[in-house]
C-alpha cells in the first residue's frame, strides 16, 4: 500500500479549498491506498513517517500526511507513536514555511489537530496571519482538537475572511468557557456569508448561535430569541436548538 500512495483515485486536492471543512472530527482521504493505511492503524505509522521525512516526491507525501491524519483520528495511538509523528510533522512546518507548496502546509497543519499534542500550539500560531485564510482556518480548526488555546481562538474571531471566524466560533463551543461569551455575542452581528440559506450553513453566524447553546447560561436566551424568526430556516432552525438547549440546562438546574 505504501508503494501505491498517490497513485489509486482521481480526486486528489490540487488546489487549498474555499471553505472550512464541515465535520468536526472527521476529512475526506481522497487517495485510496491512504484509506487502506488508515484501517492498518498504527503499525503504518512508522513507513509513513519515513514518507514524510524523506521522500522528494511531494504528491506522495501529502497522500502519506493524509493517511496520518486519519490515524491519528483514531483513538488509542500509543504515547511514542503521538510523540513521532508530532516530531516528524513540526519538522515539515518548517519545511513547508514560506514556500508555494501550500496544500502541503494545509495538510499537515490539518494532520497536526488530531495528535492533540501542546508542543504544536507555538509552531501553528506562526500561520495565523499566513496570506491563505484556508491556512489560517485549518490553524483555528487544529487548535479545536489540540485543547483550549483562548488567545489565539480569539484573534481569530476578528479575521477578515468569514471562514476563519466560523471556525474560531466552532472553537469557543467545543470548549464552552464564560470567557468566551463576550466575543460570541458580538459575533451575533456578523452578518457575512448570508447570501442565501444553504450559505448561512456554512456563516459565522452559524456557528455562534450553535456554540452560545452550548452555555448554561439562562440570559443568553434573550439575545438568541430574534434570530428564530429569522429570514433564513437555517439560522431559524439553529438558534431554535440552541435555545432548546439553554432551556433543558435550566431545568437540569433546577432540579
Amino acid at each position: 500500500m505504501i508503494l501505491l500512495l498517490g497513485k489509486i483515485g482521481l480526486n486528489h486536492e490540487t488546489e487549498l479549498p474555499d471553505k472550512a471543512f464541515g465535520k468536526i472530527d472527521t476529512q475526506l482521504i481522497r487517495d485510496f491506498s491512504a484509506r487502506t493505511l488508515v484501517n492498518i492503524g498504527e503499525t503504518a505509522i512508522a513507513p509513513l513517517l519515513k514518507i514524510v521525512g524523506e521522500s522528494n516526491e511531494e504528491f506522495v507525501i501529502q497522500q502519506a500526511i493524509d493517511a496520518l491524519l486519519g490515524i491519528a483520528n483514531e483513538e488509542g495511538l500509543s504515547k511514542d507513536a503521538i510523540y513521532r509523528g508530532t516530531a516528524v510533522l513540526h519538522d515539515a512546518l518548517k519545511r513547508y514555511k514560506g514556500k508555494k507548496d501550500e496544500i502541503s502546509l494545509w495538510k499537515t497543519i490539518r494532520a497536526l489537530g488530531p495528535f492533540k499534542e501542546e508542543s504544536s500550539i507555538d509552531p501553528l500560531s506562526e500561520f495565523l496571519t499566513h496570506r491563505q485564510p484556508a491556512i489560517r482556518w485549518e490553524v483555528v480548526r487544529s487548535f479545536g482538537k489540540i485543547g483550549d488555546v483562548k488567545a489565539p481562538i480569539m484573534e481569530a474571531f476578528k479575521d477578515p475572511h468569514h471562514q476563519v471566524r466560523r471556525m474560531a466560533a466552532r472553537a469557543a463551543g467545543q470548549f464552552l468557557d464564560d470567557r468566551y461569551i463576550p466575543m460570541l455575542l458580538e459575533g451575533l452581528n456578523d452578518t457575512s456569508c448570508l447570501e442565501s440559506d444553504s450559505a448561512a450553513k456554512d456563516s459565522p453566524l452559524f456557528e455562534t448561535i450553535r456554540a452560545l447553546g452550548g452555555f448554561k447560561d439562562r440570559a443568553l436566551e434573550n439575545n438568541l430569541t430574534s434570530f428564530s424568526k429569522h429570514k433564513f430556516g437555517s439560522i431559524q432552525g439553529i438558534a431554535r436548538k440552541a435555545i432548546a438547549m439553554l432551556n433543558k440546562a435550566r431545568r437540569l438546574k433546577n432540579r
